[in-house]
């Protein structure tokens, strides 16, 4: 009950600002919302939908996602995930990345072991240019706390690595995404119909990111 009450009252509030009379004398304005929600039932525009918010009328109501599919989203606006443990680069390693200078991996992952998606990665940890390395939730968290020492040297890796997989998990986006792009490395996306970051006139994609599907 308190958790739909919080939706309930959640959507009071975009309601009274989606019909404020400011946004309405200007047609030229826009209210943003910014879904970071993972479960379908709780997307804005479903979760709202009782309250009489009808998003596909309202052209002056924008919403980007997290994770959601493109089929599902009017305004084709994508949230990047934010990057549980972000890679900072020196000077030096930024230089390095301009000029294009050799990393020991080819490929590399790590993260917990959700999904046969991640589980399936494991075959490639017999190739001497990939680093593969899937954990339980309990030893992953473990590296996650404040003060912990990066025991499985993730960032060293993810800098070490041309590409980065970011393979989907319990939702369609990876915190590995933002991660690996945090460290000058190409991400590949296996996340089938995954709305990514932004829109494609902020970034096009198909230029610096590799998106197979599932079944591949």
């Amino acid at each position: 009950h308190n958790y739909r009450s919080g939706i309930d009252e959640s959507c009071q509030y975009i309601i009274r600002a989606a019909t404020s009379p400011a946004l309405l004398a200007n047609s030229d304005s826009r209210l943003v919302l910014l879904d970071c929600s993972g479960a379908r039932h709780v997307y804005l525009q479903n979760a709202c939908r009782r309250q009489g918010i009808v998003y596909g009328n309202n052209d002056q109501v924008i919403t980007a996602y997290m994770s959601i599919m493109k089929r599902q989203s009017k305004d084709k606006i994508g949230l990047p995930p934010p990057a549980v443990k972000p890679i900072d680069l020196t000077v030096i390693e930024r230089w390095q990345i301009q000029t294009c200078e050799e990393r020991k991996y080819l490929f590399s992952f790590q993260g917990q072991r959700k999904g046969d998606l991640r589980k399936a990665l494991l075959q490639f940890q017999q190739y001497d240019d990939m680093y593969i390395s899937v954990r339980s939730q309990s030893r992953y968290v473990r590296d996650l706390v404040k003060g912990a020492n990066d025991t499985f040297d993730y960032k060293g890796n993810m800098k070490n690595s041309y590409f980065g997989g970011a393979p989907r998990g319990d939702n369609l986006f990876s915190y590995r995404f933002s991660e690996i792009l945090s460290a000058g490395t190409i991400p590949v996306v296996y996340a089938d119909d995954w709305l990514l970051p932004f829109n494609e006139h902020v970034v096009n994609w198909t230029n610096c990111a590799i998106v197979i599907p599932e079944s591949q």
